[in-house]
């Protein structure tokens, strides 16, 4: 992010910034009217950053005599916080930023839980951002290696193919992918499952996800492609046992009622590369997302 690198370096025009440089202007806060303009006293040191900190998830209690730099405090964080909470935390930090911005060019007070929502919203839309970038660097990727060279596009509907990857350590991940009759992508997941399942119940769980995110998306007419015959054979015949696999085919005819017409196939593996491929980036990448605009 191009503002973290030049809040990095020190190079954010604030108040004591601009006086630095030679610019004739009051370096006081603009908001506090206390303390000059530096980037630790905006970021971490005012009340209203205090305050801010304090109201986000994050619920941060800045020490403010701990005079370090700004630089070494951001350092510090991101050292501490696991990968979700640190780019939250980045995003806040641009949110104090374009307030600072609003107050000062446009006169605009920002309300402190307006920002925290603010910030939020910005993250979950970065997420999702670079969500899409990832997964369609990864279809991309097994399309020009022969992954879609035997894919059979839908007449006059869309398809959806799913599948499961399942590790020695029980962790499973699923994904998912909605191509058109033309075979652009509509839609892609992926998706991580903590819990000790066998092959075809992940499978089974593979393609209900599949079907959600398609429910999600108001498509209406799918059909549905995985390559694990059992699971075909449950759906087709209408067979739900009393376990998890069988719950997993319920929660799948639970949803058939939100679509106008569906259809299940089984597919060869070697035409299901790239739900495999969607399925193997979910173990270290859960939770992607990608919709086309």
């Amino acid at each position: 992010m191009n503002f973290v690198w030049r809040l990095m370096r020190n190079s954010l025009p604030t108040k004591l910034n601009l006086q630095r440089r030679g610019m004739n202007c009051l370096a006081l806060c603009p908001r506090c009217y206390q303390r000059e303009e530096s980037d630790l006293h905006l970021f971490r040191d005012c009340d209203f950053a205090q305050r801010f900190w304090f109201l986000t998830s994050l619920s941060l209690r800045p020490e403010m005599g701990n005079q370090v730099s700004l630089q070494a405090w951001v350092e510090d964080m991101l050292k501490v916080l696991d990968r979700d909470p640190r780019g939250f935390f980045c995003t806040c930090l641009h949110a104090i930023w374009k307030a600072r911005n609003a107050l000062v060019f446009e006169y605009k007070h920002i309300d402190l839980a307006e920002l925290v929502e603010l910030a939020k919203k910005n993250f979950v839309d970065y997420g999702l951002a670079i969500s899409a970038a990832t997964l369609g660097t990864t279809i991309s990727s097994r399309e020009n290696k022969g992954g879609n060279s035997s894919w059979l596009a839908p007449p006059n509907s869309l398809k959806i193919n799913t599948d499961a990857a399942l590790v020695a350590n029980k962790m499973a991940g699923a994904g998912a992918v909605v191509r058109d009759s033309d075979g652009i992508i509509l839609a892609a997941a992926t998706w991580r499952i903590d819990s000790s399942v066998e092959p075809h119940e992940v499978e089974a769980q593979a393609c209900f996800l599949g079907m959600q995110l398609e429910k999600d998306c108001c498509f209406l007419d799918i059909v549905l492609e995985c390559d694990n015959s059992e699971v075909i054979l449950a759906r087709k015949n209408a067979r739900v046992g009393d376990n998890y696999f069988g719950s997993c085919i319920a929660d799948c005819f639970s949803l058939i009622s939100s679509f106008r017409s569906v259809s299940f196939l089984h597919v060869k593996r070697e035409r299901n590369r790239v739900p495999h491929t969607l399925a193997n980036l979910a173990l270290t990448s859960p939770n992607l997302l990608g919709k086309h605009s």
